[in-house]
């Protein structure tokens, strides 16, 4: 989808919440706010506009997907812990539901990805990088 389409989008959820910020909907509107930031891979306003769903609207259906997608977006923008941190508290708070079941392969995936750590402090041996001919190499021999 065209840029132009998410950006229409977002407006008009953000007209609905002005005009029904009691509605029950409300939570579902910011929730799409969010998550049109998140089509574009525009993660920092994503993490602002998710994070508005889990704070205004507690009781909306779209918290524990919103939470979901903050620890997406957090491990996006390289906030490692943030990520982890975000995405246990989506398997604590909502327990075998989709939302856990695909917050636990997120943190499988990022731990995947964490590079191995060695528990060797022996220095590995230095090569020599000067590749330069020493005098006695450059000269003939007849």
């Amino acid at each position: 989808m065209k840029q132009g389409y998410y950006e229409k989008a977002v407006k008009g959820f953000r007209e609905f919440i002005a005009k029904h910020p009691a509605s029950e909907l409300s939570g579902n509107a910011q929730y799409w706010v969010g998550q049109n930031h998140y089509a574009v891979l525009n993660y920092r306003q994503a993490v602002e506009e998710f994070a508005k769903v889990v704070d205004k609207y507690p009781n909306s259906t779209k918290v524990p997907e919103a939470l979901l997608k903050l620890g997406y977006c957090h491990a996006e923008l390289g906030n490692y812990d943030k990520a982890r941190t975000t995405l246990s508290q989506v398997i604590a708070r909502y327990p075998n539901t989709d939302v856990a079941k695909s917050a636990e392969q997120k943190l499988a995936s990022l731990k995947a990805a964490e590079p191995k750590k060695t528990t060797d402090t022996k220095k590995a041996p230095e090569v020599k990088t000067d590749t330069k001919p020493k005098a006695a190499d450059t000269k003939k021999t007849k």
